[in-house]
């Protein structure tokens, strides 16, 4: 992610888009050129993108057309969907990176297939600034597979997160707050 922000004038991966006649691409894709580890058999057991955690089996993706598996999401207002237009935000323009969440272990959605691209809930993933107490807890009911766009606590009840300033933790359900996840203007 960082390699990829240094060489796109601070921009972090969009996290979807798409472009006619080249058909939808997710966050994933923008980062293989950085990855050497993503295998041509297309399994999901030998991708970087699909975390060792998940005990369902995850379905093989399709590296020539763009489908790659994966089990994390972004965060939706760093890494939005540029399909209509681009709102990414500079690196340095973001003022509270040790504290802002990146990427994390997410949800899947309920077919055996992969994780959303982005976050989506709570909502405060896909927002800039937000009226929020920023040390309320996020809520956590929508923990579990089967919707999508939540974080995940598979780690012994704890999600595996990457932070904007790259470093990584796992934080206890309960215990990420609104400032881990709201981008502050």
């Amino acid at each position: 992610m960082q390699m990829y922000t240094s060489d796109n004038n601070g921009l972090y991966p969009p996290g979807y888009f798409y472009k006619p006649g080249e058909g939808e691409r997710i966050w994933t894709v923008e980062l293989l050129p950085y990855i050497a580890q993503i295998s041509d058999s297309n399994s999901s057991t030998e991708n970087v993108f699909v975390s060792p955690l998940v005990e369902r089996e995850i379905r093989q993706g399709d590296l020539k057309n763009h489908v790659i598996p994966s089990t994390y999401s972004v965060h939706g207002a760093i890494c939005p969907n540029i399909s209509n237009e681009d709102t990414r935000i500079p690196y340095w323009n973001i003022i509270n990176p040790v504290e802002l969440i990146l990427a994390g272990e997410a949800t899947l959605r309920d077919n055996n297939t992969y994780a959303s691209a982005t976050f989506s809930t709570p909502s405060a993933f896909k927002t800039i600034g937000l009226d929020t107490e920023l040390d309320s807890p996020i809520p956590t009911d929508s923990s579990e597979d089967g919707i999508g766009g939540a974080l995940s606590y598979r780690s012994n009840g704890a999600a595996p997160v990457a932070f904007v300033d790259g470093h990584v933790e796992a934080i206890p359900q309960g215990d990420v707050l609104y400032r881990n996840i709201t981008v502050q203007k």
